[in-house]
Protein backbone atom coordinates (compact mmCIF):
# COMPACT_ATOMS: atom_id res chain seq x y z
CA UNK A 1 0.00 0.00 0.00
CA UNK A 2 3.03 2.77 1.13
CA UNK A 3 4.28 1.55 -2.67
CA UNK A 4 1.62 2.43 -4.27
CA UNK A 5 0.72 5.73 -2.28
CA UNK A 6 4.32 6.79 -3.15
CA UNK A 7 3.64 6.39 -6.86
CA UNK A 8 0.28 8.08 -6.63
CA UNK A 9 1.92 11.06 -5.17
CA UNK A 10 4.76 10.59 -7.50
CA UNK A 11 2.58 10.59 -10.98
CA UNK A 12 0.54 13.67 -9.38
CA UNK A 13 3.50 15.98 -8.40
CA UNK A 14 4.40 15.18 -12.01
CA UNK A 15 1.03 16.27 -13.04
CA UNK A 16 1.24 19.63 -11.03
CA UNK A 17 4.85 20.63 -12.54
CA UNK A 18 2.94 19.97 -16.04
CA UNK A 19 0.63 22.33 -15.10
CA UNK A 20 2.39 24.62 -13.44
CA UNK A 21 4.96 24.72 -16.39
CA UNK A 22 1.98 25.25 -18.93
CA UNK A 23 0.41 27.93 -16.62
CA UNK A 24 3.90 29.48 -16.00
CA UNK A 25 4.04 29.49 -20.31
CA UNK A 26 0.73 30.62 -20.72
CA UNK A 27 1.38 33.90 -18.38
CA UNK A 28 5.37 34.40 -20.40
CA UNK A 29 3.10 34.15 -23.46
CA UNK A 30 0.56 36.90 -22.38
CA UNK A 31 3.00 38.79 -21.34
CA UNK A 32 5.38 38.73 -24.79
CA UNK A 33 1.69 39.92 -26.10
CA UNK A 34 1.14 42.41 -24.52
CA UNK A 35 4.56 43.82 -24.43
CA UNK A 36 4.30 43.02 -28.11
CA UNK A 37 1.04 44.70 -28.51
CA UNK A 38 2.16 47.86 -26.70
CA UNK A 39 4.88 48.19 -28.68
CA UNK A 40 2.74 47.57 -31.77
CA UNK A 41 0.28 50.40 -30.58
CA UNK A 42 3.59 52.96 -30.15
CA UNK A 43 4.85 52.19 -33.29
CA UNK A 44 1.53 52.93 -34.47
CA UNK A 45 0.96 56.13 -32.55
CA UNK A 46 4.32 57.04 -33.08
CA UNK A 47 3.43 56.45 -37.36
CA UNK A 48 0.42 58.26 -36.95
CA UNK A 49 2.07 61.26 -35.48
CA UNK A 50 4.85 61.22 -37.99
CA UNK A 51 1.78 61.03 -41.09
CA UNK A 52 -0.03 63.48 -39.10
CA UNK A 53 3.21 65.57 -38.92
CA UNK A 54 3.89 65.24 -42.52
CA UNK A 55 0.36 66.05 -43.68
CA UNK A 56 0.72 69.60 -41.63
CA UNK A 57 3.78 70.22 -43.09
CA UNK A 58 2.49 69.47 -46.61
CA UNK A 59 -0.41 71.55 -46.26
CA UNK A 60 2.29 74.38 -44.72
CA UNK A 61 4.07 74.02 -47.73
CA UNK A 62 1.15 74.18 -50.25
CA UNK A 63 -0.08 77.18 -49.08
CA UNK A 64 3.23 78.79 -49.08
CA UNK A 65 4.02 77.66 -52.79
CA UNK A 66 0.32 79.23 -53.22
CA UNK A 67 1.13 82.46 -51.70
CA UNK A 68 4.39 82.60 -53.84
CA UNK A 69 2.46 81.56 -57.04
CA UNK A 70 -0.10 84.34 -56.22
CA UNK A 71 2.27 86.72 -55.64
CA UNK A 72 3.79 86.25 -58.86
CA UNK A 73 0.15 85.98 -60.64
CA UNK A 74 -0.35 89.12 -58.87
CA UNK A 75 1.98 91.25 -60.82
CA UNK A 76 1.24 89.26 -64.12
CA UNK A 77 -2.81 89.93 -64.02
CA UNK A 78 -2.00 93.47 -62.74
CA UNK A 79 0.33 94.72 -65.27
CA UNK A 80 -1.70 93.09 -68.03
CA UNK A 81 -5.05 95.03 -66.87
CA UNK A 82 -3.50 97.79 -66.89
CA UNK A 83 -1.45 97.52 -70.44
CA UNK A 84 -5.27 96.82 -71.44
CA UNK A 85 -6.78 99.77 -70.35
CA UNK A 86 -4.65 101.80 -72.98
CA UNK A 87 -6.25 103.00 -75.47
CA UNK A 88 -3.76 103.01 -78.30
CA UNK A 89 -3.31 98.96 -78.26
CA UNK A 90 -3.24 97.31 -82.01
CA UNK A 91 -5.92 94.53 -82.08
CA UNK A 92 -3.28 92.33 -82.11
CA UNK A 93 -1.56 93.34 -78.95
CA UNK A 94 -5.08 93.25 -77.04
CA UNK A 95 -5.61 89.93 -78.09
CA UNK A 96 -2.33 88.63 -76.69
CA UNK A 97 -3.13 90.29 -73.54
CA UNK A 98 -5.89 88.05 -73.44
CA UNK A 99 -4.44 85.36 -74.12
CA UNK A 100 -2.32 86.48 -71.11
CA UNK A 101 -5.42 87.29 -69.12
CA UNK A 102 -6.62 83.75 -69.82
CA UNK A 103 -3.53 81.89 -69.03
CA UNK A 104 -3.26 83.73 -65.61
CA UNK A 105 -7.04 83.07 -65.11
CA UNK A 106 -6.13 79.01 -65.75
CA UNK A 107 -2.87 78.95 -63.15
CA UNK A 108 -5.37 80.85 -60.57
CA UNK A 109 -8.05 77.82 -60.76
CA UNK A 110 -5.55 75.03 -61.07
CA UNK A 111 -3.90 76.96 -57.34
CA UNK A 112 -7.06 77.48 -56.06
CA UNK A 113 -7.97 73.52 -56.85
CA UNK A 114 -5.06 72.21 -55.13
CA UNK A 115 -5.44 74.26 -52.11
CA UNK A 116 -8.64 73.10 -51.74
CA UNK A 117 -8.05 69.78 -52.04
CA UNK A 118 -5.42 69.38 -49.47
CA UNK A 119 -8.03 71.57 -46.77
CA UNK A 120 -10.39 68.66 -47.74
CA UNK A 121 -7.72 65.90 -47.14
CA UNK A 122 -7.06 67.55 -44.05
CA UNK A 123 -10.22 68.10 -42.52
CA UNK A 124 -9.85 71.83 -42.48
CA UNK A 125 -13.16 72.62 -43.95
CA UNK A 126 -15.90 74.11 -41.92
CA UNK A 127 -19.37 76.05 -42.81
CA UNK A 128 -19.62 79.68 -42.17
CA UNK A 129 -23.13 80.22 -42.45
CA UNK A 130 -24.60 83.86 -43.13
CA UNK A 131 -27.43 85.76 -44.49
CA UNK A 132 -27.16 87.04 -47.82
CA UNK A 133 -29.73 88.60 -50.35
CA UNK A 134 -30.29 85.12 -52.81
CA UNK A 135 -30.92 87.24 -56.11
CA UNK A 136 -28.05 89.46 -55.34
CA UNK A 137 -25.62 87.08 -54.29
CA UNK A 138 -26.09 84.66 -57.62
CA UNK A 139 -26.61 87.89 -59.85
CA UNK A 140 -23.17 88.88 -59.12
CA UNK A 141 -21.67 85.12 -60.22
CA UNK A 142 -23.50 85.00 -63.31
CA UNK A 143 -22.55 88.57 -64.28
CA UNK A 144 -19.06 87.87 -63.56
CA UNK A 145 -18.71 84.13 -65.76
CA UNK A 146 -21.56 86.15 -68.09
CA UNK A 147 -18.87 88.13 -69.25
CA UNK A 148 -16.20 85.54 -69.13
CA UNK A 149 -18.63 83.62 -71.80
CA UNK A 150 -18.94 86.72 -73.80
CA UNK A 151 -14.75 87.04 -73.95
CA UNK A 152 -15.05 83.11 -75.75
CA UNK A 153 -18.29 84.01 -77.84
CA UNK A 154 -20.80 82.10 -75.41
CA UNK A 155 -23.87 83.53 -74.34
CA UNK A 156 -24.77 82.44 -70.74
CA UNK A 157 -28.61 82.82 -69.94
CA UNK A 158 -29.64 83.30 -66.64
CA UNK A 159 -33.10 83.32 -64.36
CA UNK A 160 -33.48 83.19 -60.31
CA UNK A 161 -36.80 82.18 -59.25
CA UNK A 162 -36.82 82.85 -55.35
CA UNK A 163 -40.52 83.18 -54.78
CA UNK A 164 -39.97 81.51 -51.54
CA UNK A 165 -37.78 83.99 -50.00
CA UNK A 166 -35.76 86.89 -50.61
CA UNK A 167 -32.85 85.83 -48.20
CA UNK A 168 -31.20 82.49 -47.40
CA UNK A 169 -28.99 81.16 -45.06
CA UNK A 170 -25.43 79.82 -46.88
CA UNK A 171 -21.81 79.58 -46.89
CA UNK A 172 -21.19 82.07 -49.32
CA UNK A 173 -17.34 81.29 -50.04
CA UNK A 174 -18.03 77.82 -50.59
CA UNK A 175 -21.67 78.05 -52.56
CA UNK A 176 -19.50 80.93 -55.16
CA UNK A 177 -17.09 77.93 -55.13
CA UNK A 178 -19.47 74.96 -56.20
CA UNK A 179 -21.47 77.65 -59.17
CA UNK A 180 -17.73 78.76 -60.18
CA UNK A 181 -16.04 75.11 -60.65
CA UNK A 182 -19.31 74.55 -62.59
CA UNK A 183 -19.53 77.51 -65.11
CA UNK A 184 -15.83 77.36 -65.56
CA UNK A 185 -16.58 73.91 -66.71
CA UNK A 186 -19.13 74.62 -68.72
CA UNK A 187 -17.53 77.86 -70.51
CA UNK A 188 -14.21 75.99 -71.08
CA UNK A 189 -15.94 72.72 -72.70
CA UNK A 190 -17.99 74.80 -74.85
CA UNK A 191 -17.42 76.23 -78.44
CA UNK A 192 -18.17 79.85 -79.48
CA UNK A 193 -22.00 80.57 -80.92
CA UNK A 194 -23.02 78.03 -77.98
CA UNK A 195 -25.45 78.98 -75.07
CA UNK A 196 -25.15 78.08 -71.50
CA UNK A 197 -28.09 78.02 -69.14
CA UNK A 198 -28.21 78.64 -65.82
CA UNK A 199 -31.26 78.54 -63.62
CA UNK A 200 -32.43 78.48 -59.87
CA UNK A 201 -35.90 77.87 -58.07
CA UNK A 202 -36.58 77.74 -54.55
CA UNK A 203 -39.11 74.84 -53.59
CA UNK A 204 -41.08 75.69 -49.89
CA UNK A 205 -40.57 72.67 -47.37
CA UNK A 206 -41.79 74.70 -44.23
CA UNK A 207 -42.48 78.09 -43.12
CA UNK A 208 -38.74 78.94 -42.95
CA UNK A 209 -37.06 76.08 -45.57
CA UNK A 210 -36.54 75.62 -48.72
CA UNK A 211 -34.90 73.43 -51.10
CA UNK A 212 -32.94 75.66 -53.80
CA UNK A 213 -32.79 73.60 -57.34
CA UNK A 214 -29.41 74.83 -59.45
CA UNK A 215 -29.49 73.71 -63.11
CA UNK A 216 -26.41 74.04 -65.29
CA UNK A 217 -26.62 73.42 -68.98
CA UNK A 218 -24.45 73.40 -71.63
CA UNK A 219 -23.80 72.49 -75.34
CA UNK A 220 -20.40 71.21 -75.17
CA UNK A 221 -18.40 68.74 -75.67
CA UNK A 222 -20.30 66.19 -73.35
CA UNK A 223 -18.86 63.13 -71.12
CA UNK A 224 -19.13 59.69 -72.31
CA UNK A 225 -20.93 57.16 -70.07
CA UNK A 226 -17.68 55.57 -68.97
CA UNK A 227 -16.35 58.81 -67.58
CA UNK A 228 -19.30 59.81 -65.26
CA UNK A 229 -19.06 56.59 -63.39
CA UNK A 230 -16.12 58.31 -61.98
CA UNK A 231 -16.52 62.03 -62.75
CA UNK A 232 -16.20 62.98 -59.05
CA UNK A 233 -13.20 61.05 -58.35
CA UNK A 234 -9.77 63.88 -57.82
CA UNK A 235 -7.67 63.27 -61.01
CA UNK A 236 -9.78 62.27 -63.26
CA UNK A 237 -10.37 63.42 -66.81
CA UNK A 238 -12.21 62.72 -69.86
CA UNK A 239 -9.24 61.86 -72.26
CA UNK A 240 -11.22 61.74 -75.36
CA UNK A 241 -11.92 65.99 -75.02
CA UNK A 242 -10.56 67.58 -78.17
CA UNK A 243 -10.58 71.05 -77.72
CA UNK A 244 -7.73 73.82 -77.24
CA UNK A 245 -5.36 74.73 -74.77
CA UNK A 246 -5.38 72.95 -71.06
CA UNK A 247 -8.06 70.88 -69.94
CA UNK A 248 -6.92 71.14 -65.53
CA UNK A 249 -6.22 69.27 -62.99
CA UNK A 250 -9.15 67.35 -62.81
CA UNK A 251 -10.07 68.12 -59.29
CA UNK A 252 -12.95 70.41 -59.71
CA UNK A 253 -15.91 68.14 -60.04
CA UNK A 254 -14.05 66.26 -56.94
CA UNK A 255 -14.50 69.62 -55.23
CA UNK A 256 -17.67 70.77 -56.38
CA UNK A 257 -19.10 66.83 -55.00
CA UNK A 258 -17.29 67.41 -51.58
CA UNK A 259 -18.76 70.78 -50.87
CA UNK A 260 -22.08 69.97 -51.94
CA UNK A 261 -22.20 66.97 -49.63
CA UNK A 262 -20.68 69.12 -47.04
CA UNK A 263 -23.94 71.20 -47.35
CA UNK A 264 -26.19 68.38 -47.16
CA UNK A 265 -27.21 68.61 -50.63
CA UNK A 266 -27.15 66.71 -53.74
CA UNK A 267 -25.14 66.72 -57.22
CA UNK A 268 -26.37 64.93 -60.50
CA UNK A 269 -25.17 64.95 -63.79
CA UNK A 270 -26.78 63.77 -67.50
CA UNK A 271 -24.85 63.91 -70.29
CA UNK A 272 -24.28 62.98 -73.93
CA UNK A 273 -21.23 63.30 -76.49
CA UNK A 274 -21.15 66.07 -78.90
CA UNK A 275 -24.43 67.70 -77.20
CA UNK A 276 -23.87 68.65 -73.94
CA UNK A 277 -24.17 68.22 -70.34
CA UNK A 278 -26.71 69.07 -67.66
CA UNK A 279 -25.63 69.41 -63.48
CA UNK A 280 -28.46 69.75 -61.40
CA UNK A 281 -27.59 70.30 -57.68
CA UNK A 282 -30.57 70.46 -54.73
CA UNK A 283 -29.48 71.64 -51.59
CA UNK A 284 -31.63 72.79 -48.60
CA UNK A 285 -30.81 76.50 -47.19
CA UNK A 286 -32.68 78.05 -44.07
CA UNK A 287 -34.42 81.59 -44.66
CA UNK A 288 -32.97 84.35 -43.22
CA UNK A 289 -34.02 88.48 -42.79
CA UNK A 290 -32.89 91.35 -43.68
CA UNK A 291 -31.57 92.31 -40.18
CA UNK A 292 -29.66 89.32 -40.22
CA UNK A 293 -27.57 90.58 -43.30
CA UNK A 294 -23.97 91.38 -42.47
CA UNK A 295 -22.80 92.97 -46.05
CA UNK A 296 -25.02 93.04 -49.34
CA UNK A 297 -23.30 90.56 -51.82
CA UNK A 298 -23.73 92.64 -55.15
CA UNK A 299 -21.41 95.49 -56.73
CA UNK A 300 -21.74 97.78 -54.44
CA UNK A 301 -21.44 101.40 -55.91
CA UNK A 302 -17.52 102.15 -55.55
CA UNK A 303 -17.02 105.95 -54.10
CA UNK A 304 -13.43 106.20 -56.06
CA UNK A 305 -13.93 110.18 -55.18
CA UNK A 306 -14.07 109.33 -51.15
CA UNK A 307 -10.98 107.70 -51.76
CA UNK A 308 -8.63 110.76 -53.77
CA UNK A 309 -5.77 112.26 -51.39
CA UNK A 310 -6.38 110.00 -48.64
CA UNK A 311 -2.97 108.35 -47.05
CA UNK A 312 -2.72 104.34 -47.37
CA UNK A 313 0.27 102.44 -45.62
CA UNK A 314 1.42 99.53 -47.71
CA UNK A 315 3.36 96.75 -46.03
CA UNK A 316 5.03 94.52 -48.67
CA UNK A 317 7.93 92.58 -48.58
CA UNK A 318 8.51 91.59 -52.85
CA UNK A 319 9.30 94.73 -54.80
CA UNK A 320 6.99 93.85 -58.17
CA UNK A 321 4.15 93.33 -55.70
CA UNK A 322 5.00 96.77 -54.18
CA UNK A 323 5.02 98.15 -57.34
CA UNK A 324 1.72 97.00 -58.77
CA UNK A 325 -0.41 97.60 -55.76
CA UNK A 326 1.13 101.16 -55.27
CA UNK A 327 0.13 101.75 -58.94
CA UNK A 328 -3.32 100.61 -58.26
CA UNK A 329 -3.83 102.44 -54.97
CA UNK A 330 -2.34 105.71 -56.77
CA UNK A 331 -5.21 105.08 -59.95
CA UNK A 332 -7.74 105.41 -57.01
CA UNK A 333 -6.00 109.06 -55.96
CA UNK A 334 -4.60 107.92 -52.74
CA UNK A 335 -1.37 108.46 -51.24
CA UNK A 336 1.40 105.77 -50.46
CA UNK A 337 3.58 105.04 -47.71
CA UNK A 338 5.23 101.93 -48.62
CA UNK A 339 7.28 99.47 -45.63
CA UNK A 340 9.05 96.05 -46.70
CA UNK A 341 7.87 94.20 -43.75
CA UNK A 342 5.93 93.92 -40.53
CA UNK A 343 7.89 95.63 -37.78
CA UNK A 344 8.69 98.75 -40.82
CA UNK A 345 5.05 98.91 -40.97
CA UNK A 346 4.34 99.04 -37.31
CA UNK A 347 7.09 101.87 -36.89
CA UNK A 348 5.79 104.12 -39.53
CA UNK A 349 1.88 103.84 -38.32
CA UNK A 350 4.18 104.51 -35.21
CA UNK A 351 5.31 107.95 -36.54
CA UNK A 352 2.60 108.85 -38.27
CA UNK A 353 0.40 111.49 -36.89
CA UNK A 354 -2.78 110.30 -35.04
CA UNK A 355 -5.33 109.65 -37.80
CA UNK A 356 -2.85 109.59 -41.04
CA UNK A 357 -3.78 106.89 -42.58
CA UNK A 358 -7.02 105.81 -43.74
CA UNK A 359 -6.27 102.05 -44.49
CA UNK A 360 -3.14 99.91 -44.06
CA UNK A 361 -2.68 96.99 -46.64
CA UNK A 362 -0.76 94.41 -45.12
CA UNK A 363 0.54 91.28 -46.87
CA UNK A 364 0.22 88.36 -44.62
CA UNK A 365 3.44 86.91 -45.09
CA UNK A 366 6.94 89.03 -44.83
CA UNK A 367 10.23 88.81 -42.91
CA UNK A 368 11.16 89.77 -39.67
CA UNK A 369 7.18 89.92 -38.68
CA UNK A 370 4.31 88.99 -40.82
CA UNK A 371 1.13 90.81 -41.30
CA UNK A 372 -0.91 89.00 -38.52
CA UNK A 373 1.58 89.83 -35.66
CA UNK A 374 1.96 93.41 -37.63
CA UNK A 375 -1.86 93.51 -37.09
CA UNK A 376 -1.76 92.72 -33.59
CA UNK A 377 0.90 95.05 -32.97
CA UNK A 378 -1.20 98.34 -34.24
CA UNK A 379 -4.02 97.13 -32.89
CA UNK A 380 -2.24 97.51 -29.40
CA UNK A 381 -1.00 101.00 -29.99
CA UNK A 382 -2.44 103.44 -27.20
CA UNK A 383 -3.99 105.67 -29.70
CA UNK A 384 -7.40 105.53 -31.14
CA UNK A 385 -6.83 105.07 -34.94
CA UNK A 386 -4.90 102.08 -34.22
CA UNK A 387 -8.46 100.28 -32.88
CA UNK A 388 -10.20 101.71 -35.69
CA UNK A 389 -8.10 102.44 -38.87
CA UNK A 390 -9.22 99.31 -41.60
CA UNK A 391 -6.83 97.04 -42.14
CA UNK A 392 -6.66 94.70 -45.74
CA UNK A 393 -4.72 91.63 -45.41
CA UNK A 394 -3.55 90.46 -48.48
CA UNK A 395 -2.64 86.31 -48.47
CA UNK A 396 -2.06 84.06 -50.94
CA UNK A 397 -3.75 80.81 -49.13
CA UNK A 398 -7.66 80.23 -49.37
CA UNK A 399 -9.89 81.07 -46.55
CA UNK A 400 -13.13 80.42 -45.47
CA UNK A 401 -14.04 84.35 -45.36
CA UNK A 402 -12.14 86.08 -42.73
CA UNK A 403 -10.46 82.94 -40.35
CA UNK A 404 -10.91 83.08 -36.35
CA UNK A 405 -6.88 83.70 -36.48
CA UNK A 406 -7.10 86.60 -38.75
CA UNK A 407 -10.41 88.37 -36.98
CA UNK A 408 -8.28 87.81 -33.57
CA UNK A 409 -5.81 89.62 -34.93
CA UNK A 410 -7.91 92.44 -36.00
CA UNK A 411 -8.04 92.52 -39.64
CA UNK A 412 -10.83 94.30 -40.57
CA UNK A 413 -10.98 92.15 -44.37
CA UNK A 414 -8.98 89.75 -46.60
CA UNK A 415 -8.64 90.03 -50.24
CA UNK A 416 -6.86 86.62 -52.15
CA UNK A 417 -4.42 87.43 -54.58
CA UNK A 418 -4.36 87.70 -57.35
CA UNK A 419 -5.87 91.59 -56.44
CA UNK A 420 -7.53 92.98 -59.52
CA UNK A 421 -8.35 96.85 -59.54
CA UNK A 422 -12.00 96.66 -59.14
CA UNK A 423 -11.92 94.26 -56.52
CA UNK A 424 -8.87 96.72 -54.08
CA UNK A 425 -11.35 99.94 -55.52
CA UNK A 426 -14.53 98.34 -54.02
CA UNK A 427 -12.84 97.77 -51.28
CA UNK A 428 -11.40 100.52 -50.12
CA UNK A 429 -14.25 102.45 -51.29
CA UNK A 430 -16.42 100.54 -48.63
CA UNK A 431 -13.90 100.85 -45.79
CA UNK A 432 -12.88 103.83 -45.86
CA UNK A 433 -15.57 106.03 -47.20
CA UNK A 434 -18.13 103.57 -44.49
CA UNK A 435 -15.29 104.81 -41.98
CA UNK A 436 -16.10 108.89 -42.79
CA UNK A 437 -19.42 108.53 -42.69
CA UNK A 438 -20.10 107.01 -39.32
Amino acid sequence: MANIFVAIQTSLSAAHRVVLFMLLFVVVLSCVGIILLLKTNADLEKKAKKAKEENEAKADQILRISHDVRGALNVIMGYSSMLEDQEDLSPETREDMGKIYDSSRYLENLINDMTDVSKIEQGKVELNLQTVNGIEFLGSIAKFYAKEAKRKGINLEYSFDLTAGEYVVLDEVKSRRIYSNLLSNAIKYSQAGTCIKWTVKDEPLASDKVTMVSVIEDQGCGMSQEFMEKMFEPFTQEMNYQGNGPTGTGLGLAIVKSLVELMGGTISAESQLGVGTKFTIAMERNLGKAAEVTEEVGEAPVNVEGLMGKKVLLCEDRPLNMQIMTMMLERCGMEVTTATNGRQGVDKFKASPEGCFAAVIMDSRMPVMDGLQATKEIRKLKRSDAKTVPIVAVTGGIYDGLDHESSKAGVTEQLIKPVSQDQLSAVLSRLVCKKQDK
